[in-house]
């Protein structure tokens, strides 16, 4: 398999990190291309979306898989929707909460550059993750090590306008989860 310089270093940092599955994030990739500027614009896509409960899938299985505790659960249950933001040289991704004390945000290199994150089940330690993009869409990428290591990705993109599609796959420890969240545009 040809590796391309940004490919080959998200390898190198998931390998430098002692994750062995990095390889497997990379699946996608080899029918996009990262660019090292945001020479596409995904205003599309920025904006804040809510979720829209009856049209998405439920994540039940994939926090059963991820082994997240009850108390995680009831706060991830009440996520309400999702804020996404394009600079000059990154994608923010912030997930909104019923809860205040419930944040996330996560910032993404256009230039495809490993960053570290929060875990997103909270637990100690922190995720790599990497932004990939294609003409329609935008993937990001993650692994994280023990405690309950495992890997995911997402892929956002819009069937239509004012509507929002996140498909993800989560791996833990052998098991897999994969669902679609769907989000309509804030009005």
């Amino acid at each position: 398999m040809h590796l391309s310089g940004t490919e080959a270093r998200v390898v190198l940092a998931l390998s430098g990190a002692g994750i062995a599955s990095g390889l497997v994030l990379l699946r996608h990739q080899q029918s996009r291309s990262v660019k090292a500027q945001a020479s596409h614009t995904y205003d599309h896509l920025m904006g804040t979306w809510i979720r829209d409960k009856q049209a998405s899938d439920s994540f039940e299985n994939a926090m059963t898989v991820m082994q997240i505790n009850p108390f995680l659960k009831t706060a991830m249950r009440q996520l309400k929707g999702i804020r996404l933001e394009q600079t000059d040289d990154a994608v923010v991704l912030n997930l909104l909460s019923r809860f205040p004390w419930f944040k996330l945000q996560e910032r993404y290199p256009w230039s495809g550059h490993p960053v570290q994150l929060r875990r997103r089940d909270f637990r100690r330690g922190k995720a790599s993750g990497a932004l990939s993009q294609d003409a329609d869409a935008l993937w990001i990428e993650q692994v994280w090590r023990d405690p309950v290591g495992g890997h995911g990705s997402e892929c956002a993109w819009s069937p239509e306008p004012g509507t929002l599609y996140v498909d993800s796959t989560i791996q833990v420890q052998g098991k897999k989860a994969q669902y679609r969240q769907v989000y309509r545009a804030q009005s």
